[in-house]
């Protein structure tokens, strides 16, 4: 069975609980008034009369050791005695009665002062439920229940007036009854659907994604709870086709990446077979360079994809931030001075000890001078500084270029990610530089952000906890 079915039978149960435990007990309740307001005050309180019984049907029960001689004795007790009075047992069975009766009876007191007396006649059973019915435990010598005995009025046990309210009343509670059930199965088929409705707009949603429609959404499917499972949902979805594109794009990058630098080789070594190129150093030294480019290539694939899988390890240590950043700054300034840029390094002394893995620290740093001295132009700046700043220690990389716009600021953290995509494959990067960097500065529990340099450039800021 399904949700709805299940939410369908819950609350329909629910409601025909309520609805029978209302009518049965408001039915009691009404009649017993009813009954009580018909006969007027003056109903015999327990007294001499039952009192005068009690000693009697007390000792003969002693005597016999069970109510065997209880009709005999009732009814001289009773003789010349208005009224009608009944002897039953310890779980109510009545043994004796006076007028006598013919019918089996069972009495069971009541709350309220009054007895229901249960009679079966010819197989139909009649429940009578009497107000002004006084009535007096019998007990047997050890001190337990022997019995009870009961004076009934010495009318009927209900009078036909109450007879009459009590069945219209009965009709009445059965037509509310049917009323309010049928009013809570319309709630409970709207409240099932109002539930499952949405859900199983969302369970199809998520097999056509499964599918490969990555472009399904849910809408809005209301407020509350279900309308914000909705807008999860979207954006999950939306999560996905984000992750889907960016996986297309990635492959068709490395693709490309990978393809252009074989191809090179395939050309220049097919060349030296045809005895166009000769196999010569100069031409060596080409193939050892677009080899080291592939070699560069995978490995930074292959740092990626440990950031992402979470698998990067690091062999933190406590080290002097200057000395690591002037290690960066002197393996870069002969790329510097064959561009014609002036690169400079600025910490203090002594400088603020950091908690990094030196080698990928230096990593960190080569690939961010690299990319400024990629962006600035001949004669132009790139200044790496140091220094402190609230617990951290914070590496700035600024130069002179032409900058990044705000819009793309973000986006040149992504794989491949390029702003001028002809200059980036002519001098070798791939686009994964900065991406590298943001995975290894996040494995050390740092930060990187970028910004605008107060030269006009572009300025990187990696911050790392301190030491």
């Amino acid at each position: 069975m399904g949700l709805r079915g299940r939410i369908f039978l819950v609350v329909s149960g629910v409601a025909l609980l309520a609805v029978v435990a209302v009518a049965v007990r408001g039915r009691d309740v009404a009649v017993v008034a009813f009954e009580r307001e018909v006969r007027g005050p003056g109903a015999p309180e327990p007294g001499p009369r039952l009192t005068a019984f009690q000693g009697p049907l007390e000792e003969a029960y002693a005597r016999d050791g069970d109510w065997r001689g209880a009709q005999e004795l009732l009814a001289k007790l009773a003789s010349g005695r208005d009224g009608r009075f009944l002897v039953a047992d310890w779980w109510g069975k009545v043994v004796a009665s006076v007028p006598p009766s013919s019918t089996e009876a069972k009495v069971r007191p009541r709350p309220d002062g009054g007895v229901e007396v249960e009679s079966t006649d010819g197989g139909e059973t009649r429940v009578s439920v009497l107000v002004g019915a006084p009535s007096l435990v019998l007990w047997a010598p050890d001190g337990t229940m022997a019995g009870r005995l009961v004076r009934l009025p010495p009318h009927e046990s209900t009078p036909p007036i109450a007879q009459r309210f009590a069945r219209q009343l009965d009709r009445g509670l059965a037509v509310v009854a049917i009323l309010v059930l049928l009013l809570a199965w319309a709630a409970a088929w709207w409240l099932a659907r109002r539930l499952t409705g949405p859900l199983a707009e969302l369970t199809e949603a998520a097999r056509a994604i499964e599918r490969g429609e990555l472009e399904r959404r849910v809408g809005a499917l209301g407020s509350g709870e279900i309308g914000a499972l909705g807008r999860a949902f979207d954006a999950m979805a939306e999560a996905r086709g984000r992750a889907d594109a960016a996986r297309r794009r990635l492959v068709a990058d490395v693709a490309h990446e990978l393809r252009t630098p074989l191809t090179h080789l395939r050309c220049r070594i097919e060349a030296a077979e045809d005895g166009l190129l000769p196999p010569d150093a100069a031409m060596l030294q080409v193939l050892h360079e677009e080899i080291a480019h592939l070699s560069r290539l995978v490995q930074d694939l292959q740092d990626l994809a440990m950031a992402d899988a979470g698998a990067l390890r690091l062999e933190l240590q406590e080290m002097d931030a200057g000395e690591a950043a002037r290690g960066a700054v002197e393996a870069a300034q002969a790329a510097a001075r064959s561009r014609g840029i002036a690169l400079h390094l600025r910490a203090p002394s002594p400088a603020p000890r950091v908690r990094a893995d030196a080698l990928r620290l230096r990593q960190v740093l080569a690939n961010l001078l690299e990319n400024a001295l990629v962006a600035t132009p001949s004669g132009g700046r790139v200044d790496l500084r140091v220094h402190a700043e609230n617990g951290s220690v914070e590496f700035e990389v600024a130069d002179t270029g032409s900058g990044i716009p705000a819009d793309k600021r973000e986006a040149v953290f992504e794989p491949f990610s390029r702003l001028d995509g002809a200059r980036a494959r002519a001098t070798g990067g791939a686009g994964l530089g900065l991406a590298i960097v943001r995975r290894w500065v996040e494995a050390h529990g740092g930060t990187v952000a970028l910004d605008e340099a107060p030269g006009g450039g572009a300025r990187v800021r990696v911050s790392l906890p301190a030491a």
